[in-house]
């Protein structure tokens, strides 16, 4: 197809999408309205008092977002990381973490005073459930991830 052609049949989809929008607008206004008198009132949402979840809840140590050097894709190791698919495989952007079957939506993130890491509280979504859930993220040696839960520490390696 040459772009003369493309813009034949691009400008050929839109008059059509104009005659099918105008499809409805053949009804009359009310007889007590004349027609060019009619107007639409649409009401503006009201602003929201409740705090933004992903704002920082005043501590200025803490914030909404993940750090940079934790983002990425971790996994069990490098052949896992070189896998199509794993049930290990967590990818951390700087709003969430996502898991094998959940998403965990950042909440706060708060640095780690003793041996370093990060604390996540996250809010997780996954099977059907939604629970709220803190991760300790802390960088080792090389590039190995140890996220921490319930005090269990699962290492990771980054991909790629």
């Amino acid at each position: 197809m040459t772009p003369s052609s493309c813009a034949h049949a691009a400008l050929r989809l839109i008059a059509l999408a104009a005659v099918g929008l105008s499809v409805g607008c053949d009804r009359a206004a009310p007889d007590d309205v004349p027609a060019d008198n009619v107007s639409v009132n649409v009401a503006s949402p009201a602003p929201s008092t409740a705090p933004d979840s992903r704002e920082p809840a005043g501590d200025p140590g803490t914030a909404a977002t993940i750090p940079t050097p934790y983002l990425g894709t971790w996994d069990r190791d490098a052949s896992a990381c070189a896998a199509p698919f794993s049930e290990m495989r967590l990818v951390i952007d700087s709003a969430r973490l996502r898991f094998y079957e959940s998403v965990a939506e950042v909440q706060r993130v708060t640095p780690v005073a003793a041996g370093g890491g990060i604390d996540v509280a996250a809010v997780v979504s996954g099977e059907g459930m939604t629970n709220e859930t803190t991760y300790r993220l802390a960088r080792g040696a090389g590039d190995v991830l140890t996220v921490t839960v319930d005090d269990v520490r699962t290492p990771r390696v980054r991909c790629g």
